[in-house]
C-alpha cells in the first residue's frame, strides 16, 4: 500500500496505519486481499464452509472500518460487523457486557446496543486448518510476545522472499541487511512506547535514526519493551 497523501511519505511511518487517513488505500488494500483469498479457495474448494460474500457488498462495512476514527470507533464496528468467537486461545479473556462475548485484555467496549450474533455453522477453523501451521504460528508468537526472544523469533523470517520483495535495491549507503532489519522490525512490534518509534523512523532503513531501533527487547530507556 503506497501512501503519499497529507504528507504521509510511504509504509514507514505510523500514520500509514491511520485508516481515516488513507479510506481509499484502505479500501484498495483490503480488495485486493479479498481477491487472494477468493483465488485460494477457488483452488481449495474443499475448505469452503458457504458461499464468498460480493465484494460490492463487502465495500460499504470496509469503508465504515477505514473511516473510523478513534478506539472507541473501531470497538463500535467490531460489535457490529464480527461474529462473536468462543475459541479464544490465549487468556485470560474478560467479557464483553454487551454481547458477553469473550475479549483479549486490553480491550475496550462502547456502551451501544448490539443486534443478535448467529452462531457460527459448519466445520471448526481448527479442524480445516494445517496443524503444523497451527503449531508454527504458536511457536512463533510464544517466542516474540511472550518470551520476547527476537532472535529466535526472526529465524521464522524467510530472507529469501524478502530480497524478492524489496528487489535487492540498495538502501542507504549499501543493500538492505535482512537479517538486521527483520530483528528491527519484529523488536519495534514490543516496544511500549509506539511513538519513539514513529520517531525514530518506523523501521525505514533510510531514515537517519534507523541505527537507533533496538534489535531485541529492552528493559530499560525509550524504546522499553
Amino acid at each position: 500500500m503506497r501512501i503519499r497523501r497529507r504528507g504521509v511519505a510511504g509504509w514507514w511511518r505510523h500514520a500509514a496505519d491511520l485508516t481515516y487517513l488513507h479510506v481509499a488505500d484502505a479500501e484498495e488494500t483490503a480488495h485486493a486481499t479479498y481477491a487472494l483469498l477468493l483465488s485460494y479457495l477457488q483452488k481449495n474448494r474443499r475448505l469452503r464452509e458457504h458461499p464468498a460474500a460480493n465484494w460490492a457488498a463487502v465495500q460499504p462495512i470496509v469503508r465504515e472500518f477505514a473511516e473510523a476514527r478513534t478506539q472507541a470507533d473501531k470497538n463500535a464496528w467490531a460489535v457490529k460487523y464480527v461474529p462473536a468467537s468462543h475459541d479464544f486461545r490465549y487468556g485470560p479473556a474478560s467479557q464483553d457486557p454487551q454481547s458477553g462475548s469473550p475479549t483479549l485484555p486490553g480491550t475496550r467496549w462502547p456502551t451501544i446496543p448490539t443486534r443478535p450474533i448467529r452462531p457460527r455453522t459448519g466445520p471448526s477453523a481448527a479442524s480445516i486448518v494445517p496443524k503444523d501451521l497451527v503449531q508454527r504460528a504458536n511457536e512463533f508468537v510464544e517466542l516474540l510476545f511472550a518470551k520476547h526472544d527476537v532472535n529466535a523469533a526472526a529465524n521464522f523470517i524467510e530472507s529469501q522472499g524478502l530480497l524478492e520483495q524489496f528487489g535487492r535495491q540498495p538502501v542507504g549507503r549499501g543493500p538492505l541487511n535482512v537479517a538486521r532489519w527483520s530483528r528491527k522490525v519484529l523488536a519495534m512490534y514490543l516496544v511500549e512506547d509506539h511513538a519513539v518509534v514513529d520517531n525514530a523512523g518506523h523501521g525505514n532503513p533510510a531514515d537517519p535514526r534507523y541505527s537507533e531501533l533496538p534489535e531485541v527487547a529492552l528493559e530499560g530507556g525509550p524504546f522499553r519493551a
